[in-house]
């Protein structure tokens, strides 16, 4: 018998044949397999139309990732279009994206990768990603990657006072890794529906994912799960309201908006904020947010929660005060007061409210009374029924075997432009003159603010009447939304991405933009040496279950 270093596998050579001839036998060591399961953020996995059962199921692609001529589409599409395509009602998710090809070890042992869901998530967004975390995870020979096997090394980036974890190893610790195997999936989801919704079905991934080993006759009982942004509320539902924990070993999060994130109330007051190629594929105004925000749970579960904190403008205390108004004479008042749901997302009464009532239907072109009524009540329904219960059911909850990083400024107190980040939203105002006193008068259907004057003001702009006059000229109030100014990751605020060090095992932070945080290097050397602590105490246990 030839027995390998490592004792992973064994070469027999068998007795002689009739034929005088001698063949060999390869057996390998049976390994525990620990699938991990990745999920994508928010716009982040590719949906079609959805399906009716017992009929055909390959329907039109609606969101695919697979490159940018495959979003190009999206740049002509306005508020109508997206009301309709982009409705969680008539969307589901589609497996049919862009993969790339996996040697045939690796689909003999773990199955095809379109199989693991790798074609539900966008290519463009984490093809490249999810194909060099499996390459580190697994070779063709089923040694240990070049780059596992230099986790011995110094870590490159600092971890955070108060971490339990320091992701160091030995040489042996790293060799522990030899005895598993690591499947990788990629859950994509309707980031439209509700991320309630999300989580059942990553339970149902899961126990399927596990039961595909068990039949097989492997040993395999749990997963480790990493997620991109949004991805992370699904996970934390999963774990800590659907009782999931029992099933995971870990979780590793990347630029969670824990708390949610003031953008997105902005990007629904005036727009993505991206280039403007981007902006005008997820939407360049706030008739086309709201067009798709306004039906869509997923998208309103990202708005801040009655746990969002953000640094006072007067102090360096973080206060749940996170939206200001401030009027011509310099008189501000900050929201909420109450709570954010009813003070911010659900008061039409207020200019400022979250959703304007006349963008929710955008097909409403005469603004339809009746129509905008019911509209709002639907909405009103999705914050108070779907949206304050997640955040509340979520709320401080983490599993605790938890690792997090998040992306912040590092350098001086310059932050980068690309890395500015709404934390406070404020609407600075000013006196401004009309040439005529009937130039503008309130629609007479809307069931807004009725000093809203210019409902076509859709960017970072809205105007208010006042009753002064002058010279026979009306003078009105301009509000001005103010460009973000504080540290995140350009989406995610720090006071919101860094998470309680006290309710998880690591954390760390990069001066990282939110979309692209995963295809940064110390963010995926950050992941590999939480899949390897992760894997030292699922080591630890099983020795200690021995004895």
């Amino acid at each position: 018998m030839d027995q390998n270093n490592n004792n992973q596998s064994a070469v027999f050579n068998t007795i002689p044949c009739s034929d005088g001839k001698m063949a060999q036998m390869h057996i390998e060591k049976v390994r525990k397999v620990i699938p991990i399961i990745f999920l994508p953020g928010v716009m982040g996995s590719n949906l079609k139309v959805k399906a009716e059962a017992g009929k055909n199921q390959n329907t039109k692609k609606i969101w695919c990732l697979d490159s940018s001529l495959s979003m190009a589409n999206w740049l002509l599409m306005g508020a109508k279009a997206r009301k309709i395509k982009l409705d969680p009602e008539k969307t589901e998710v589609d497996y049919r994206g862009t993969i790339t090809d996996a040697p045939e070890d690796e689909i003999r042992l773990f199955g095809a990768r379109r199989e693991r869901g790798w074609g539900s998530v966008g290519y463009m967004s984490y093809g490249e990603f999810l194909e060099t975390l499996q390459s580190y995870l697994f070779q063709p020979n089923r040694q240990l990657s070049s780059k596992l096997t230099s986790l011995n090394k110094k870590l490159p980036f600092v971890l955070e006072k108060g971490s339990k974890a320091q992701l160091t190893f030995t040489k042996n610790e790293i060799e522990i890794c030899k005895n598993y195997d690591f499947p990788l999936y990629a859950m994509g989801y309707n980031w439209l529906e509700s991320n309630e919704i999300s989580a059942k079905r990553l339970k149902t991934f899961v126990d399927k994912t596990i039961g595909f080993y068990k039949e097989r006759g492997k040993v395999c009982d749990k997963v480790i799960l990493i997620t991109h942004s949004m991805g992370g509320l699904v996970a934390r539902y999963y774990t800590e309201v659907l009782g999931g924990r029992e099933k995971v070993y870990g979780v590793i999060n990347g630029v969670q908006p824990s708390t949610g994130a003031a953008a997105a109330y902005t990007r629904m007051k005036r727009g993505n904020e991206a280039g403007w190629i981007m902006a005008n594929v997820l939407g360049k105004d706030a008739a086309e947010m709201t067009a798709v925000c306004a039906q869509a749970p997923g998208p309103l579960q990202l708005l801040p929660s009655g746990e969002y904190r953000a640094k006072c403008s007067t102090s360096e205390k973080y206060v749940p005060e996170w939206l200001t108004i401030t009027t011509p004479d310099e008189k501000s008042q900050s929201f909420p007061q109450t709570n954010p749901y009813d003070d911010i997302y659900t008061n039409k009464g207020q200019w400022w409210c979250v959703c304007e009532p006349h963008l929710i239907n955008p097909l409403n072109t005469k603004y339809d009374l009746t129509t905008m009524q019911t509209d709002w009540i639907k909405y009103e329904l999705l914050i108070d029924k779907i949206v304050k219960p997640f955040h509340e059911k979520i709320a401080g909850k983490y599993h605790p075997n938890t690792y997090v990083f998040f992306g912040i400024e590092e350098s001086g107190n310059t932050i980068r432009e690309d890395l500015l980040t709404y934390e406070r939203v404020h609407w600075q105002s000013k006196f401004i003159e009309s040439s005529s006193m009937f130039e503008e008068q309130p629609p007479k259907n809307y069931i807004g603010d009725n000093n809203r004057l210019n409902l076509r003001e859709l960017n970072e702009e809205r105007t208010l009447k006042t009753n002064a006059t002058e010279k026979k000229r009306s003078i009105k109030i301009k509000y001005t939304l103010k460009k973000a100014d504080s540290n995140g990751d350009g989406t995610v605020p720090k006071s919101s991405g860094e998470i309680s060090i006290a309710k998880i095992q690591a954390r760390m932070h990069i001066p990282v933009e939110h979309a692209p945080a995963y295809d940064d290097v110390i963010s995926q050397e950050f992941i590999l040496r939480a899949i390897v602590d992760i894997i030292q105490k699922v080591s630890k246990n099983e020795q200690q279950a021995k004895t």
